[in-house]
């Protein structure tokens, strides 16, 4: 099904944009950060990377799925600000919209697609998610190829970005001090290098 869905997108030549963050290990009050704060970050990310990614005569909406009453009016509240005053978002028409995702099939591909990308993106920030691993292998080079270049999934700490073009690579995001491997494993790599 979701290669029917990304063959559809590759017929009618779009683009998929993405904008993601991995949450830091450490608490609230540890990071200075919460929820409401890295959504709109991201959300404000997001519509950069879409202005970014279309032709210069292209305007667009943006379509989410339902959040609360005072999650939409900080959302709304938020994007209208950003969209009036900021000139990497000139292109969308209006503050996003929201709908009941289980009554728009657009929506529901869309939260597919973002369910593979959380996939992928957990297997590469982290080895505990090696069951994921079918998402790259299946998936990653599809989405690769159907997703814009300014698509982004920051990483947190000292860990690497992804990026578009890494969706398809087994490669690791780890940051430089974590090493994927048993206590057990390191020491004896460790010891080799040091005899």
């Amino acid at each position: 099904m979701l290669n029917r869905v990304l063959n559809k997108l590759e017929q009618l030549d779009t683009q998929i944009v993405f904008y993601g963050q991995e949450k830091p290990p450490d608490s609230n009050e540890e990071t200075g950060e919460n929820e409401q704060s890295r959504y709109d970050h991201a959300m404000k990310q997001l519509i950069q990377r879409i202005n970014w990614s279309l032709p210069e005569n292209q305007r667009h909406l943006m379509v989410l799925d339902k959040q609360g009453p005072k999650e939409r009016m900080e959302i709304f509240a938020s994007s209208a600000a950003f969209m009036f005053s900021h000139q990497d978002a000139d292109k969308l028409l209006e503050p996003p919209l929201e709908v009941e995702s289980h009554l728009y099939q657009t929506v529901q591909c869309a939260d597919w697609i973002c369910a593979l990308l959380g996939r992928i993106s957990a297997l590469k920030c982290d080895p505990e998610f090696d069951e994921f691993e079918w998402a790259i292998k299946y998936f990653g080079n599809r989405l690769a190829h159907e997703s814009s270049p300014h698509s982004k999934i920051r990483a947190a700490g000292e860990g690497k970005d992804t990026y578009a073009n890494h969706l398809g690579s087994y490669r690791h995001c780890y940051s430089k001090d974590e090493i994927p491997m048993s206590a057990t494993d390191f020491e004896s790599l460790k010891a080799r290098f040091n005899d």
